[in-house]
C-alpha cells in the first residue's frame, strides 16, 4: 500500500464541507451502489444507504454552524482502485467547547473517480468516561427526543422548579400577580450543547435565569436596553438570542433554544420587545405590507417572511433584495463545484428598526429553496454607524456598528450599488 496525496484533501475537503454546510460536495463524495454506510457517533446514527447518509449527515450539519476543525491528523492509503483513511481532530464550537472525534474513511475507485463507501465518525472520551454511570440512560423515541425540546410554560409558582423559586420569591411583591413564564429545555449532545433557562418579563425588564447545576445565573434586560433580537428557525429547531445591555451595566446575549412547535409561547417576550420599539399598531399596517408585492416574482418565500415582520406603527422606507451570490471553481480535474458567497438576503430599514432577514448556509436547498430563515431585528436607536464598501468579484460590503461594541455585515452583488449607497443615506440621515 502506498500514501495517497489524493485521498488526504479529499477527506480534508468533505471535513470542510461538512463543518461550513455544504451539502452539494458531500452528495458528490458518496457512492449510490448498495452497500454504503455511514456510522456516527449516537446510537441511531447508523445511515444504510445513500439516502439515509445524505439526509442523516444533512440534520447534523444544521447543528455545526460556526463550528470549526482544528489540529487535523490525517493520514491516507491506496492501493489499486481501494483507499483508506484516518483522520482524528478537535471540533471547537462558537462557544469554546471542543470536542475530540475520530474519523475513518473507505474510498473505492469507479471511472476515475473515489466514492466513499463505508464512514464512521467517533467522538473520543476515556475509559473513565465511558464507564462512570453503571446504568445507561434509557434510548428514547423520536417522538419523546422531539417533546424534550418544548418549551413548557409555568403557571403558577407552585409549577417552578425549585432551584428558581428563591427567585420569585425576592421578585414578586406579595400582591403582583405571577407572571407569563416559560422554561426552555437544555440540550446535550455530542456536537451540540444548551442550558436550561427560564424567561419572564417583570415590570418592563425581561429576565433570563440559566441553570448551572444547582446555581442560577440571572440577566436583567431592561426593554429599552435591548440592542437587537436574532430569531432563527430551521425546520424543527428554533432559538432567540437576545442582546443588549443589563441591569447592571454589562454588554450580554442570551439565547434561547427550543422545538418550532412550541414557538408561539415564545412569541409574548417577542411580541413586548419589539412593540416596545414599534408602538402599538395602527391602520396602516395593511397597506406597509403591500410594499412587498413586488417581490412575488422574486422570491415568494421572502416576500411572506417580510410581511410578517413588521408590526405596530412602522412605516417601510427602504428595501434591498439580495439573491444568493455563488461562485464557480474546480475541486479536481473534470470536478466543478460551486462556493456560496452569501445566502439569499432581504434588508428592509424602517422609521422604526432595520430588520434583516436571510437564509441559513448550514441549511442545504431543495430545488432551490432553502428551508427556514433567520430574522435581525434592530432598533436604529442601536446603530451607530453604517458605511459601504467594495470587494474582489464585483461584491460589496454593508458594514452596521451597533452600540456596545456590536458589529454585523451583508455581503450584496455590484449591481446593489444604487439601492445600497439609498440604504446608508437613509440610516446616516435617520441616526444624525
Amino acid at each position: 500500500m502506498k500514501q495517497s496525496v489524493e485521498l488526504c484533501n479529499l477527506a480534508n475537503r468533505f471535513l470542510e464541507s461538512l463543518v461550513n454546510g455544504n451539502i452539494s460536495f458531500i452528495e458528490n463524495m458518496f457512492s449510490k451502489e448498495p452497500g454504503v454506510l455511514a456510522i456516527g457517533s449516537n446510537l441511531n446514527e447508523w445511515w444504510p444507504g445513500y439516502t439515509a447518509i445524505i439526509q442523516g449527515l444533512g440534520s447534523r450539519m444544521s447543528e455545526m454552524g460556526g463550528a470549526k476543525a482544528v489540529d487535523l491528523d490525517i493520514q491516507a492509503y491506496s492501493e489499486g482502485n481501494v483507499g483508506w483513511m484516518v483522520n482524528r481532530f478537535r471540533l471547537k464550537m462558537p462557544d469554546g467547547l471542543e470536542i475530540p472525534f475520530r474519523v475513518t474513511g473507505v474510498f473505492y475507485q469507479t471511472a476515475g473517480e473515489w466514492k466513499i463507501v463505508q464512514w464512521h465518525t467517533s467522538v473520543g472520551i476515556s475509559s473513565e468516561e465511558m464507564f462512570e454511570q453503571k446504568l445507561a440512560p434509557p434510548v428514547q423515541t423520536g417522538a419523546r427526543q422531539t417533546m424534550s425540546a418544548w418549551a413548557k410554560v409555568i403557571e403558577s409558582y407552585d409549577a417552578v422548579p425549585q432551584v428558581y423559586k428563591g427567585f420569585f420569591k425576592t421578585s414578586l411583591g406579595s400582591s403582583q400577580a405571577f407572571p407569563y413564564v416559560v422554561l426552555t429545555p437544555a440540550v446535550a449532545d455530542f456536537i451540540h450543547k444548551t442550558t436550561e433557562k427560564l424567561v419572564c418579563e417583570i415590570n418592563g425588564s425581561l429576565f433570563v435565569l440559566e441553570r448551572d447545576s444547582d446555581q442560577v445565573i440571572v440577566k436583567e434586560y431592561p426593554l429599552e436596553a435591548i440592542r437587537d433580537v436574532e430569531v432563527g428557525i430551521i425546520l424543527i429547531h428554533s432559538w432567540i438570542t437576545i442582546s443588549g445591555v443589563t441591569r447592571a451595566g454589562l454588554a450580554a446575549a442570551s439565547t434561547f433554544e427550543f422545538s418550532s412547535a412550541t414557538s408561539d409561547r415564545l412569541a409574548p417576550f417577542l411580541n413586548k420587545i419589539r412593540s416596545a420599539i414599534n408602538g402599538p399598531e395602527d391602520t396602516g399596517l395593511s397597506a406597509e405590507r403591500t410594499k412587498f408585492d413586488y417581490m412575488a416574482s422574486l422570491d415568494f418565500k421572502f416576500m411572506n417572511y417580510a410581511k410578517s415582520s413588521l408590526m405596530g406603527s412602522a412605516k417601510v422606507l427602504h428595501t434591498v433584495w439580495q439573491p444568493e451570490i455563488r461562485t464557480r471553481g474546480v475541486a479536481l480535474p473534470g470536478w466543478p463545484f460551486h462556493q456560496t458567497i452569501s445566502t439569499a438576503h432581504l434588508t428592509i430599514l424602517t422609521d422604526k428598526e432595520l430588520i434583516l432577514i436571510q437564509d441559513d448556509k448550514r441549511v442545504s436547498g431543495n430545488k432551490g429553496v432553502r428551508y427556514g430563515g433567520i430574522w435581525r431585528y434592530i432598533p436604529l436607536r442601536s446603530i451607530v454607524s453604517v458605511a459601504l464598501a467594495e470587494q474582489a468579484h464585483d461584491l460589496l460590503t454593508l458594514s452596521i456598528g451597533l452600540s456596545e461594541t456590536g458589529h454585523l455585515e451583508r455581503v450584496f452583488a455590484v449591481f446593489n450599488q444604487p439601492a445600497l449607497e439609498h440604504l446608508r443615506n437613509e440610516i446616516e440621515r435617520l441616526i444624525g
